[in-house]
């Protein structure tokens, strides 16, 4: 007598689709940064329609907590707050393990970096009496056009790092910036071309290090965000670089232990 023919449970058929909706997205964010993945990339890369992706996640921002947690169950994604850079380079990095393509090599590499930094980035800030850092009296106060430009973009500087600290650098806007600095929308845009100018420029400012590896990111990814919020820190004092760097390395320290002991089961798995 044969044996009956059953359904696979629902359960493992969800597993599944989660599992194929995942590993879409890793390949995507592989491709391009996270924020230029969109949920069509997704669906289609997937092979399910909307309706599958939003049975079994929230939208974007789950499917990448899942993806983060598959690489590294310890870590906490914080997208919108003053760790995005870390979480949007956890999340590009354990995108490439799931893609195969070798992150924890790259992990390494990053962890070097971050270890340059606190000796690497010294920003002084002037003092208050040097004028750089106060607000310009109204009508004609006969200062030079270079200290007033100086002024102006140190102000920007200064708001730049401490929105950062409060709220991320993702979630600075030119608002946040220009409302801390007391300065128009006009004169941020007469030295910056655009809020994606502004953090580049401060890291050339403080560090010739820090930007060569900046230079070798793309512009919105979580390297580029995480050097640019390493060096808002600056601001700060040395301590605050030291700090923030070192959290960061702690994180890609985690995740390379557990992606390397993942490989490591797998191989043993495999030969046996």
């Amino acid at each position: 007598m044969s044996a009956a023919i059953t359904n696979l449970p629902s359960a493992f058929v969800q597993q599944k689709k989660q599992e194929r909706i995942v590993h879409a997205f890793a390949e995507l964010v592989t491709e391009q940064v996270y924020d230029a993945t969109k949920i069509s990339d997704i669906v289609k890369r997937a092979g399910v329609g909307r309706k599958t992706l939003y049975d079994n996640f929230d939208g974007k921002e789950a499917v990448a907590r899942a993806l983060a947690a598959r690489a590294c169950p310890s870590i906490k994604l914080d997208l919108g707050g003053k760790d995005a850079g870390l979480s949007l380079l956890v999340i590009e990095l354990a995108a490439e393990y799931e893609a195969g393509v070798g992150a924890t090599e790259r992990a390494e590499d990053l962890c070097a970096v971050l270890r340059e930094f606190p000796g690497s980035i010294t920003i002084a800030l002037p003092k208050e009496e040097d004028g750089l850092l106060c607000s310009l009296p109204p009508g004609r106060h006969g200062l030079s056009r270079d200290f007033v430009e100086k002024n102006q973009r140190w102000r920007l500087f200064a708001e730049l790092a401490s929105s950062i600290a409060e709220r991320g650098y993702r979630a600075t806007s030119v608002g946040n910036i220009c409302a801390g600095a007391a300065l128009s929308g006009r004169t941020f845009y007469e030295h910056f071309e655009d809020r994606q100018a502004v953090g580049p420029a401060l890291v050339g400012f403080a560090s010739t290090t820090a930007l060569a590896h900046l230079e070798d990111a793309e512009p919105d990814s979580g390297w580029t965000t995480l050097i640019i919020e390493v060096v808002a820190a600056a601001f700060g004092g040395e301590v605050e670089v030291a700090r923030e760097a070192r959290r960061a390395e702690d994180v890609l320290r985690a995740l390379i232990e557990h992606t390397a002991g993942h490989q490591s089961s797998e191989t043993k798995a495999a030969a046996a």
